[in-house]
């Protein structure tokens, strides 16, 4: 299978892409997955403010963070909100907590949360909470 590579420029940019939608949507998990069924990378961003019910106002919320930063080497369209519940959030949430780590995680497994994948990266809490870490730069 030929495999689109997620470039650092493209982990950078999602990196400063979340820290701009913090400030307006709260996101508890934020993860790169290229889903082999789709063929392409997507960026994950889970929030305990994002139901069934609410997603268009959640996507409103990337749209203005993708306005705020127009140079950036990323495609919002790449985005996708899901709720904390779900088991890709938990997934990421229980990797975070059984190993910790300040930098971006290479993920290197078939199956993430029942989503069949070829591979991802996990942005650390510091990144998710608003503060750079040394990685993402």
């Amino acid at each position: 299978m030929d495999q689109k590579v997620l470039v650092r420029d493209e982990i950078d940019a999602g990196a400063t892409f979340i820290q701009s939608l913090i400030k307006s949507l709260p996101i508890q998990a934020a993860f790169w997955l290229y889903d082999t069924y789709e063929g392409q990378w997507f960026l994950y961003l889970a929030s305990d403010q994002i139901t069934s019910a609410n997603t268009r106002e959640g996507y409103e919320h990337v749209l203005r963070a993708d306005l705020e930063n127009p140079g950036l080497y990323f495609d919002s369209l790449q985005v996708k909100l899901i709720p904390l519940k779900s088991p890709l959030a938990q997934e990421a949430l229980a990797i975070h907590e059984r190993y910790p780590s300040e930098t971006v995680t290479r993920i290197n497994r078939y199956s993430f949360g029942g989503l069949t994948i070829a591979g991802g990266y996990l942005y650390p809490p510091a990144i998710i909470a608003g503060t750079p870490s040394p990685a993402s730069t």
